[in-house]
Parts: structure tokens; C-alpha cells; sequence
């Protein structure tokens, strides 16, 4: 077995782009590549295999995947990836896996497959089994009658994920059609009407797949002329299909990156496709920031993007926003007016602090996830929409599922995959270049220069602090710092024009205290004479870095000492 040997403990660092760990219950391996983007249920013990081979779990035809290329396997709320001795390799936190040597990795965490990136999420396993025990249902339900219909099988180089290519099928099926996975790689259709009528829409099928970059094979049997149950019509639709292939290999990445460039890059990869995003994080990390990198990104790029946050309106006004309103529909209510969603036909809607809709608006807005159509307030007509939605929240809603808070219908299907945003203390690399781009875009519009730069003081401490606000606090903190250090003599942001809240810097050091010139002098020449000229104890000593010492020791001209 797999688990049965130890675990090698060579990878001890977590990657920041991790969600949050959550129960392991209902996990989906997620298949991301240029045009891909596939799952598959991770079994409840076990294990999943990833290749082209078509005895694998997870077949992935692609170039850049070998036959058997890893395994993945889940031990009680643990899990372990093993590659296979592939041909192009398995990385785990930027380093490549050695061969047959199993490797544990977290919910969320990234592993590079070739030249395609695997997660591990939470999904809709559970949701799926309803949903193809609905269909089977269904299914016998028609074959009992005498009314024609048929049976379409539509299989890819991967298989049909929920809330992913599924949607992408059902998008382009009529009222009456039904659409379910049956298996890895394959997804069947119910349609409704005449032989000719569902040919035609399966064409329709293999054209939406062909738009995401899947080449579909498909294959059509009709009851009752080519069976009269669900296996012979199976059957016989699968006798039909023909060949399929997969898209082009994307080019390799370079394998060192921060967390937010990986995230970035998965943000390429899914940003042409129409898979719902749900962005997590906490508040002021940048959430809306990334929507507009994915819709900049998008085939919806010179379409609207309309931002909406859920928890900025009352429940009716919401509702008369979203969905618009006919006239009469309620007091004050004189004239009709487009919702929100209506006048986003095209583009993308991005729901900011989903986790406060409304219950009786979760049940409106997830009928419009699944069906695209807008039902005005007051109207008994819907209006049909094409729009893309991103979702973001602070909130854990697995926890705000099983409070009954949120359902967990709207949870999957606004959860294609999710980006989950580090917050900043956990970036803090990309501090200090936030804070010069931030200072660079207030003198620009404010007309000031020279360009105010940051004292070494200064430098240290936003090192140090931790950021309860992320990168919204940052921006105000740098903006105001900015307009106050303009009207110095020597245009530097010192310790003195930093504004941090009290209760929120409470956790971190506090600015560096403001001495006179002479005073500081006084203290450098002290502390070096203290420590015979070792200028590492001297600054510790003084309670800064050695670097900020040396930066001090030019400023207020102390001769440069010597070791004794």
C-alpha cells in the first residue's frame, strides 16, 4: 500500500495559496491546464491514480502527463501524493517529488503535474450522486412510457466535472434536457423531441465544449428504436462515439514563485473559461483586485463588470437591484427598471460578501446559476442572461453550511474552484514594494515631488507590523504618510507621519520613538562604544536591525568603528 511505508517529512513548509484545512469529506481533485479544467470525486480511502492511461481514475490526455504519473491517496483526514516515475515529473511546494516516495499535502495546497496544476478541494461529490441518481430516475421514468426521446453520451480526454464542464453541457441543452455525469470522462444527456432535434443539439454540446478548449466525441441512441432501456440505449450510444483529442501542451513554468504568483497563474489558466470563482480571504487582502485581474483576462474583457456587495443593502433593496422591478411591483415603484444582473448581460458579476445574501435571495440567485434567466420583481416573464460570476467572502462557508446560514446548493455551484488570497502578514516579501507603488500613484495624482521615500525606521516597522487590515490598511496608511511627508523639507516618511491604530498595532512593535539629532548620535556612539564596535550586538542593543544601524550611523556622521 501506499500509507504503508513512512512519509517522508523533506517538504515541512506549507504554501500560502492553501485554503483553509477542512474536513475531508467530499473532496474533488481539480485538473487545471490551458482549456482544462477537470475533476474527479477523491474516494473516501483508497486510492486515485492520474495519467493517460485509461485504467487510471483520473485520465489526463496530455502531452505533458505519462501514463501513470502519481497516485493520490487519502489516510483518515490525511493526504498523500506519490509520483509514479514519470516522465516530466511531480512538484509539491516548488520541488520536485522523488519517485515512490509518498509526500503528504494539504487541502488546497498546489502540486504541479507536468505542465498542469492539481488541487485538492472542496467539492460537490455528494451533490453529484444526487444528481446522477435523479437522472437514472428519470431515465427508467421515460423508458416506461411511449413518448420518443434520446439518449446522447458525450465523453472528453477528462472527466465532467460538477459545476464545470457539466454546466457547460447543460448551458447548451433545451428545457426539457437533463445532463449528468455517468462516469470519468463521460457525461449523458436526456433530450426531448424528434431524432433530428437532438442531433442538432448535441452538435450544440460539442460546439460550447469546443469553446473551453475540449474536443468531445458524441453519440446519440433513440428509445425506442435503439433500445428500450437505459443499458441498450447506454449501448448503443456509446457503439457511436468516435475519437476525441485533447488541446495543445501549455509551455512550462519557471519553478520558483511566491504564493501570489501561483495564484496568478492559475488565474491564466481559468480566466478565458465561464467556471464560477469563489474568492476567499480575509477582509481587505484584494479580492475585488483579483476579480478584475480574471475579467481583464476573460472573453469578457470589454464587456461590464458589475461589483456588488451583498452585505451593503437591505434584503428588499437587494432584491430590487439584483433583479430589477416592474412597474406597480411595490410602493414607490413607479416605472419598471433592469436589475443589476440584466444590465451585466455578457460580462461578469462579481458578488462581494456573498456570505451575507440573504437566505430567501441564496434560493433566487442560485436559480439564476442554473437556469441564466432574471425574473424581474413583479414579473411573471424571465429575461434570459449570459453572465459570468465571481463570488468572494471573509466567511468559512462550510462552517455557514452546516449552521444552515448558506445553502450548500449555491455553496457548489458558486464554487467552481476557489483562490484563496493570503493575507498579508504571510507576504511580507511584497510589503515594501506595495508601499513604494503606493506612495509612487499619491504623488502622481497629487501633484508631489520630489517623490517622498521611506526612512530606514520606517522600513523595519512595516516589516514588522501585522497588517490586521491587509492591503487596504497599507494603502491608507502609505497614502496619508505620503500627503503628510510632502510638506517636509527633505520629502521622507518618517515614524512621526505613520497614523496606525491603537488597538489594531497592539499585536505588533510599536513606531520607532522620534529622537532629537544629537540624542541619536549619542545613543549610535554609546551602544558601539559598549560593544567594542560590533555593530550586530550594538544594534541589537538598540533595538533595531544591523542594517538600520549602518543607515543611522551616515545619517547622523559617526566615524565608522573599529573592531577591538
Amino acid at each position: 500500500m501506499l500509507c504503508s511505508g513512512a512519509v517522508s517529512n523533506e517538504f515541512d513548509e506549507r504554501s500560502t495559496f492553501a485554503i483553509p484545512q477542512t474536513s475531508p469529506s467530499g473532496l474533488v481533485l481539480k485538473i487545471i491546464g490551458e482549456g482544462i479544467l477537470h475533476s474527479y470525486p477523491v474516494p473516501e480511502a483508497g486510492v486515485l491514480t492520474v495519467g493517460r492511461s485509461s485504467g487510471c481514475n483520473a485520465q489526463v490526455d496530455h502531452v505533458s502527463v505519462s501514463r501513470q504519473h502519481l497516485t493520490l491517496t487519502r489516510k483518515g483526514s490525511k493526504l498523500f501524493v506519490e509520483d509514479q516515475g514519470s516522465r516530466n515529473g511531480t512538484r509539491v511546494r516548488q520541488r520536485p517529488l522523488a519517485a515512490h516516495t509518498p509526500v503528504e499535502v494539504a487541502v488546497g495546497e498546489l502540486i504541479e503535474v507536468g505542465s498542469l496544476l492539481v488541487v485538492v478541494q472542496p467539492g460537490a461529490a455528494a451533490d453529484a450522486g444526487e444528481r446522477r441518481r435523479e437522472f437514472a430516475a428519470e431515465l427508467d421514468r421515460r423508458c416506461a412510457g411511449k413518448v420518443p426521446f434520446a439518449l446522447a453520451v458525450v465523453r472528453v480526454s477528462a472527466s465532467l466535472p460538477n459545476g464545470t464542464v457539466e454546466d457547460l453541457v447543460a448551458s447548451a441543452l433545451g428545457d426539457g434536457d437533463r445532463a449528468a455525469c455517468s462516469a470519468p470522462g463521460t457525461c449523458e444527456i436526456l433530450l426531448d423531441g424528434d431524432p433530428a432535434s437532438a442531433s442538432a443539439r448535441t452538435r450544440t454540446v460539442a460546439a460550447r465544449l469546443l469553446e473551453h478548449g475540449m474536443i468531445a466525441s458524441v453519440g446519440v441512441a433513440v428509445f425506442p428504436a435503439d433500445g428500450r432501456s437505459h443499458a441498450a440505449l447506454g449501448a448503443t450510444a456509446q457503439r457511436a462515439l468516435g475519437p476525441a483529442s485533447s488541446p495543445t501542451a501549455p509551455p512550462a513554468e519557471s519553478p520558483t514563485e511566491s504564493a501570489m504568483e501561483r495564484l496568478l497563474r492559475i488565474v491564466e489558466r481559468i480566466a478565458p473559461s465561464d467556471i464560477s470563482i469563489l474568492i476567499t480571504g480575509e477582509t481587505g487582502v484584494g479580492k475585488e483586485v483579483m476579480t478584475e485581474k480574471i475579467a481583464q483576462r476573460s472573453r469578457r474583457a470589454t464587456q461590464p463588470l458589475l461589483r456588488l456587495n451583498c452585505g451593503a443593502f437591505s434584503e428588499t433593496l437587494l432584491e430590487s437591484e439584483l433583479f430589477g422591478h416592474e412597474k406597480g411591483a411595490f410602493t414607490g415603484a413607479t416605472q419598471a427598471k433592469p436589475g443589476l444582473l440584466e444590465t451585466a448581460d455578457g460580462g461578469t458579476v462579481f458578488l462581494d460578501e456573498i456570505g451575507d445574501l440573504p437566505m430567501s435571495l441564496q434560493v433566487k440567485l442560485l436559480r439564476v446559476l442554473e437556469d441564466g434567466v432574471v425574473r424581474r420583481v413583479g414579473s411573471l416573464k424571465g429575461r434570459t442572461i449570459d453572465v459570468r460570476f465571481v463570488a468572494a467572502t471573509h466567511r468559512d462557508l462550510e462552517v455557514e453550511c452546516q449552521a444552515g446560514r448558506f445553502r450548500r446548493d449555491l455553496y457548489f455551484r458558486i464554487n467552481g474552484i476557489t483562490l484563496h488570497i493570503p493575507p498579508l502578514r504571510e507576504r511580507r516579501a511584497e510589503i515594501v514594494a506595495l508601499a513604494e507603488g503606493f506612495i509612487a500613484e499619491v504623488a502622481r495624482k497629487n501633484a508631489i515631488a520630489p517623490v517622498p521615500r521611506l526612512d530606514a525606521d520606517v522600513l523595519s516597522w512595516l516589516h514588522a507590523y501585522e497588517w490586521p487590515g491587509n492591503i487596504r490598511e497599507l494603502r491608507n496608511t502609505i497614502e496619508r504618510a505620503t500627503l503628510l511627508a510632502s510638506t517636509s523639507s527633505d520629502a521622507v516618511i518618517r515614524s512621526e507621519h505613520l497614523a496606525i491604530d491603537a488597538n489594531a498595532a497592539s499585536a505588533a512593535p510599536p513606531p520607532p520613538p522620534t529622537t532629537s539629532g544629537d540624542d541619536a548620535r549619542q545613543q549610535i556612539v554609546d551602544a558601539l562604544n559598549t560593544f567594542a564596535g560590533n555593530q550586530t550586538r550594538a544594534a541589537k542593543s538598540l533595538g533595531i536591525s544591523r542594517q538600520t544601524l549602518i543607515e543611522r550611523i551616515k545619517k547622523h556622521d559617526v566615524p565608522r568603528p573599529r573592531k577591538r
